[in-house]
């Protein structure tokens, strides 16, 4: 797989297109493998998941830069995203959003997020929403993108429009899609 999108961002990269790859957890026996194909593949960003603390991005930082230096290729033109699974992430989502010039945007990821809560997912959204608050807050004083989580129920075209209206009400400046089919929707709801 990781030859496979490296390949893809590499050599046949659609114009006008902003690419993200999304690596292997930061503490996943893949990381450092997924970085070094990542970075050499040449996105727009690399998307991290499962940040917690600022510390974390600061030595993914690191690990990218190192990889550019040898690689000859400009240094800190890859972004980061960031996204944030727990709520330790969310309590530090302030510092993780400045980690790093790197950082770009950050993401709520509910699934993970409720779980470490000891929540339960639902389609109203309420045990999400002071963590939507948050990294949305995070982002704005950071000034970089905010990203909604995912409406995980991809056969319901309008729970995910109810969902996108509050999201773009909360000031969200996109939403992070699960399936293909979910992209129309989310662009119509974000096309100024």
């Amino acid at each position: 797989a990781r030859f496979l999108v490296y390949n893809a961002v590499k050599y046949q990269r659609p114009q006008g297109k902003y690419i993200l790859i999304r690596v292997n957890g930061i503490y996943s026996d893949y990381i450092n493998e997924d970085l070094e194909a990542a970075v050499r593949a040449q996105p727009d960003a690399i998307r991290i998941p499962k940040v917690e603390y600022a510390s974390e991005v600061e030595k993914i930082d690191v690990k990218i830069t190192a990889i550019e230096k040898i690689a000859g290729l400009p240094i800190g033109k890859i972004h980061l995203w960031c996204n944030i699974e727990s709520y330790l992430g969310v309590l530090n989502a302030r510092e993780i959003a400045k980690a790093s010039p790197r950082v770009a945007a950050m993401a709520l990821g509910a699934e993970d997020f409720t779980a470490s809560m000891c929540a339960q997912r639902t389609k109203p959204g309420w045990e999400i929403f002071y963590a939507r608050n948050a990294i949305l807050m995070a982002c704005r004083e950071a000034g970089i993108s905010a990203q909604d989580a995912v409406f995980s129920d991809i056969n319901d075209k309008e729970g995910l429009q109810k969902d996108l209206e509050m999201t773009r009400a909360l000031g969200f400046d996109g939403k992070t899609c699960v399936h293909p089919g979910q992209i129309d929707i989310v662009n119509s709801c974000f096309t100024p």
